[in-house]
């Protein structure tokens, strides 16, 4: 799939990639969205940190917890898994 890129502010560091399978109009509410939430995303892998102070919970009422075996993935997955995780601790989270 291709996709076509975008300045959302007119400088390098804010280019979107935009699919080919929205029309303009998609890709400008697309682009505001993101432009809108900007604040929200990375913009490089070295900025991914670990919210050390942010706990959860999944309540799941009285039902048990699910046991499931982990599933399968082909060799070239779990390569592409261990460098992305890799990638991840090296930058300390």
């Amino acid at each position: 799939m291709k996709h076509e890129m975008s300045d959302g502010y007119k400088r390098p560091e804010n280019f979107l990639m935009m699919s080919p399978e929205l029309n303009e109009e998609q890709n400008n509410q697309l682009a505001e969205l993101l432009r809108t939430f900007s604040g929200i995303f990375k913009k490089t892998d070295k900025s991914v940190t670990a919210h050390k102070n942010m706990k959860h919970r999944i309540h799941i009422g009285n039902h048990a917890s699910i046991n499931q075996m982990a599933y399968q993935i082909s060799p070239t997955e779990r390569r592409t898994l261990r460098n992305e995780m890799q990638k991840i601790l090296e930058n300390g989270l």
